[in-house]
């Protein structure tokens, strides 16, 4: 089995389709993922969806990034969601439209929330990888 960790995708379902094309990855695979998902590409939608599509596999340990945590943050406050819009999140919103316009938050699926919510990690060790001591 390998591991292979993918990080900095931002919105990038090319490039991220191309390097899973180059490394081929089998149903043995255990496929880490370092966050930072969407923001500033144009695709983040399709690369959540690509993620969910890997979920399904069973083999996939999605690590939360700053960028996850700013989309989070911004349903909390406008103050939040102006800065995640500065910070790329313009570009992930208008993901969400099939014209490429801005939408809003409410655009954006419970599936796509939920993953991030519920299925994404702050670390992830194996038995050759642990995590730091503290």
């Amino acid at each position: 089995m390998r591991i292979l960790a993918i990080g900095d995708v931002h919105g990038c379902l090319t490039a991220l389709d191309t390097l899973l094309e180059i490394v081929a990855p089998t149903s043995e695979d255990r496929l880490i993922t370092l966050g930072d998902y969407v923001d500033r590409g144009p695709d983040s939608r399709a690369v959540l969806d690509r993620l969910l599509e890997w979920r399904s596999t069973g083999n996939l340990v999605a690590l939360r990034g700053n960028h996850e945590v700013m989309r989070l943050q911004a349903r909390e406050s406008d103050d939040a969601l102006s800065a995640w819009v500065r910070c790329g999140g313009e570009a992930t919103l208008s993901s969400y439209s099939p014209h490429g316009d801005r939408r809003g938050l409410a655009d954006i699926p419970a599936s796509d929330w939920q993953f991030i919510e519920e299925e994404t990690r702050a670390w992830f060790e194996t038995g050759t990888h642990p995590a730091p001591a503290a």
